[in-house]
């Protein structure tokens, strides 16, 4: 097993014999899967000037290569050097250094001093620049990236709204003279022919005899200085490449540039509630009047026929990819249709969103931690105080549970047969045994005092008559239920603050430390009555560490800790299984991303398929097995976010049918 303290930028040779990584700072690693063994050196990381931005390996791993920031040095896999290639583009690397099917070529990203992105082009056995095309400029969205290039050398790069796609057959020579080049207007309504101007972005007029395709359709040209021409026109809704070709044969390709008519592309959300207005974006082209300095918003905006309120323009967004924020009016339950009409027509996304069939908001405060109660049909809700218990049929609250002193209470948990109720109070420093059938009946034990900054956090109950008891600055405690005695956890599971979660028949219980760079989770065998750990350093296991919260599947299989900041929307997930594999991380599509902090309180559904996000103003559905975002519920009113995880706080609670949340 091969443990930096980091690893970057791993890439692997096409025959997949070898694997090039980074491990320490001062370390390249070469690894060979048919001697299972890896060799390294610091040569190529000490020659690297600006440190090693990126690695690749051609296909049968007999050259690799090393960016810096303006060169690329090539080594054999005997870490001799062969040469280095340093740009004579005003630019710095930026990423994905790649080589090509044949390895004759490499090609890598650079990002000119005026800006934009440029594919550069180096041969392999010369070691020489061929040259480069540029690309995208102006993503004030989503940055460029190179993402491959195939065996005809079509490089593509990410875009906003899309994937850019560039012919490097015929490569520019020198630094670019394309400083980004956008049409004005960018959006022009169907079926009709529009002038369209051109000027770099840097104030220079486009060279005279420059040729113009608005998605492959050769342009008209009006006059050429300025560069004007008249745009071809389109039948079909959506964005198109804008391609600039200059006399001497450098060509500037602008992605979904120029948009015909009104293309609805995506709503942050797929779920909303009949009621309560929540907000949320519409992302699309040709929505906005361009024409206008600032542009102006759709002069109309429909969900499921309805108007919208308060459809401010994200500012930042306007570019070839538009955002507008919009409220959502009520409506019945089922899908709705979105509709924009503006200045350039009206466009539609069918079935954008569906109204669930109720949303009901129960006056409550100080709420800190939510369980269902399936053997009685309650809803436990815990404060600082007491338990409060709500019946979910009737929506009416009944009698509080009194456990404890009631000091401070920082968490509850439910015995696997739901007879007794744990309430742990962080001030007292006790933990208490209630019997829900009978809650005159109870214990109450004073735990471990460690130091005066030490307290309780977290209680989770085991099939074993166990309990385990998260502590903040301090060991955590196993608690004897039938002894009544608490014995200090390992030091090895001792952190920031540690935490646990279990899964409701208590045979598998997980753990993880918070707010603490080491990244550490861990699973208790119950046959030992011990803990299994691992630890995942920054840059791995996409949080790189840092846990603000731990939850784990019905059935045990998998377990998932997440990774959040009340200064910065969404969240980061690592999901793990038993035996402490990493197995997948979480992602965002690039037009739903998050726009609220993480709250507390995380679950799975009852199959284990689904993992259950809350954030601050909606309720996230990540799949298990692939980490992608399968839906977005905006919630009627706020929920409370994430300050510091030093408590149990657990903000939501599902049914027995999964059905209501």
């Amino acid at each position: 097993m091969y443990s930096p303290s980091d690893i970057f930028n791993l890439k692997r040779s096409a025959d997949h014999q070898w694997a090039i990584l980074g491990g320490e700072i001062s370390q390249l690693y070469l690894y060979n899967s048919a001697t299972d063994s890896f060799t390294s050196s610091s040569t190529p990381v000490a020659a690297a000037p600006y440190g090693v931005r990126d690695v690749a390996a051609n296909p049968d791993a007999t050259q690799f290569a090393v960016a810096s920031g303006y060169s690329v040095s090539f080594y054999d896999a005997a870490f001799n050097a062969l040469g280095t290639v340093t740009t004579k583009i005003s630019s710095f690397q930026n990423s994905n250094v790649q080589y090509s099917t044949d390895g004759s070529k490499l090609y890598w990203q650079l990002v000119p001093a005026q800006g934009g992105s440029v594919v550069d082009v180096l041969d392999t056995s010369t070691f020489m620049e061929l040259g480069s095309v540029t690309t995208a400029f102006d993503q004030l969205q989503l940055e460029p990236g190179l993402l491959w290039v195939d065996s005809a050398q079509r490089a593509f790069e990410s875009s906003e709204g899309g994937v850019g796609i560039f012919d490097c057959t015929v490569l520019h020579q020198g630094s670019p003279t394309a400083t980004g080049t956008l049409p004005n207007p960018k959006a022009i309504p169907l079926n009709t022919t529009a002038s369209v101007s051109f000027a770099y972005s840097s104030n220079t007029a486009v060279p005279v005899g420059s040729a113009v395709t608005f998605g492959g359709q050769l342009a008209d040209q009006q006059s050429s200085n300025p560069l004007v021409v008249e745009a071809p026109p389109s039948s079909v809704a959506g964005p198109v490449d804008v391609i600039i070709t200059q006399p001497d044969g450098e060509t500037e390709v602008e992605p979904q540039e120029l948009s015909y008519g009104v293309d609805v592309a995506a709503a942050t959300a797929t779920l909303v509630p009949p009621t309560g207005n929540p907000a949320m974006a519409i992302f699309g082209f040709g929505m906005l009047n361009n024409n206008s300095s600032p542009p102006t918003g759709p002069t109309s905006i429909t969900v499921g026929g309805a108007a919208v309120s308060n459809a401010p323009i994200n500012l930042d967004a306007v570019n070839a990819l538009e955002a507008v924020a919009v409220q959502i009016p009520n409506g019945s339950p089922g899908p709705a249709n979105i509709l924009v009409t503006g200045t350039n027509g009206t466009g539609a996304l069918n079935g954008a969103v569906s109204y669930i069939p109720s949303a009901r908001i129960v006056p409550a405060s100080g709420l800190l931690q939510l369980i269902y109660d399936s053997s009685r049909s309650l809803l436990y809700a815990l404060t600082s105080t007491e338990v409060d218990v709500l019946n979910p049929t009737t929506l009416q609250w009944q009698s509080p549970l009194l456990p404890g002193s009631g000091q401070s209470y920082v968490a509850m948990a439910l015995t696997p047969d739901d007879s007794s109720m744990l309430v742990v109070d962080a001030t007292a420093n006790t933990l208490t045994i209630l019997n829900l059938d009978n809650p005159a009946q109870k214990s109450v034990t004073t735990l471990p005092t460690q130091t005066q900054s030490s307290t309780p956090t977290k209680v989770v109950a085991t099939n074993t008559g166990k309990a385990f008891i998260g502590v903040h600055f301090d060991r955590p405690i196993e608690f004897d239920l039938t002894a009544l005695t608490a014995t200090l956890l390992s030091a090895n599971l001792f952190g920031y603050t540690n935490t646990f979660a279990a899964t409701p028949d208590g045979s598998h219980v997980v753990t993880a430390i918070l707010n603490n760079s080491s990244g550490e989770v861990g699973v208790w065998n119950s046959s030992s009555d011990s803990f299994a750990v691992q630890w995942f350093q920054a840059g791995q296991a996409g949080a790189g560490g840092f846990w603000t919260d731990l939850t784990i599947s019905p059935d045990g299989s998998i377990f998932a800790a997440l990774q959040g900041d009340p200064t910065e929307a969404g969240v980061a997930v690592g999901f793990f299984d038993e035996q402490l594999h990493y197995l997948n991380e979480i992602v965002y599509p690039d037009l739903a991303p998050p726009d609220s902090s993480e709250c507390l309180g995380a679950l799975f559904s009852a199959s284990g398929q689904t993992l259950i996000v809350p954030m601050g103003d909606s309720i996230d559905f990540f799949s298990s097995s692939t980490g992608t975002l399968r839906g977005r519920l905006l919630t009627p009113e706020p929920l409370p976010v994430l300050t510091l995880a030093i408590s149990s706080s657990g903000i939501i609670a599902l049914d027995p049918t999964g059905k209501i949340i």
